[in-house]
């Protein structure tokens, strides 16, 4: 194994990575991180373009590069602040091909799917892909003005739960006109605890941070819910992030 050094040229794609056009333009998207890069060298290195790392980084994990080579860069830690999305970079960034898209077909065979209707924050997106993969849900709908998924900062936040956890940008309609039930996330809604029973196939919908679900979507909703609170403390509202682990919860516990 002899890793290159890391090139001007290199360096320069890299960064441009960096904004949401390129990552488009090239289908291609960073992570950084020991353990998400360790993730995605051991279970996809086939989607792996460059990795850059420190002589101390490759050195110490050389059982897992043994079939890296090409693809394989040598970089100083001022080299790879200057690609970083990071502040404190770490010692090993990656770039990767993006996952193919999810099949629609596929995804209409879900009882249970979760709709995001303009989360923009990319904190609140990666958190939000962690909770669909700790209750085993493969994919989220998004609508077209969410934060893109491979945002750096979404990576980082979801912790790795983006390679388990797809997301389509589809349209809430089609899914209505599939005979799916959309539930609407909203304080003016019944608690998710009142409801007895759920229909065999439901749509959950998220609206963004400020502003709440669209207008646009609001038309497609057949029944609001929220969450019971006991309104002693004073708080106005939830996360996004943690209303949807919260109400997730209470779905998925309905359909056992």
């Amino acid at each position: 194994m002899d890793p290159q050094q890391l090139s001007k040229a290199k360096a320069k794609y890299i960064r441009s990575l960096h904004a949401l056009k390129y990552r488009q333009k090239y289908n291609k998207y960073i992570a950084e991180g020991h353990k998400i890069c360790k993730e995605i060298i051991i279970s996809n290195p086939s989607q792996i373009e460059y990795i850059v790392a420190t002589d101390g980084w490759i050195s110490e994990n050389q059982n897992i590069l043994s079939h890296i080579d090409d693809n394989l860069l040598f970089a100083t830690h001022s080299e790879l602040k200057q690609v970083s999305t990071l502040s404190t970079p770490s010692e090993v960034l990656l770039v990767a091909e993006k996952p193919a898209i999810i099949d629609k077909v596929l995804l209409k065979r879900e009882p249970f799917l979760l709709y995001l209707d303009g989360i923009r924050n990319p904190g609140n997106m990666g958190a939000i892909l962690r909770i669909a993969d700790w209750y085993g849900m493969a994919q989220v709908i998004c609508s077209q003005d969410c934060v893109d998924i491979y945002n750096p900062k979404v990576i980082q936040s979801s912790m790795g739960s983006f390679l388990r956890v797809g997301a389509v940008k589809e349209s809430l309609i089609s899914f209505k006109e599939d005979g799916y039930i959309i539930l609407g996330a909203a304080m003016e809604g019944k608690t998710i605890h009142s409801l007895t029973t759920l229909p065999s196939k439901i749509v959950l919908t998220i609206g963004n941070e400020g502003s709440g679900i669209s207008d646009e979507t609001r038309a497609l909703v057949d029944q609001w819910v929220c969450i019971d609170g006991t309104r002693k403390i004073g708080a106005e509202s939830l996360n996004a992030a943690v209303a949807t682990g919260i109400l997730i919860d209470q779905i998925t516990t309905k359909y056992k």
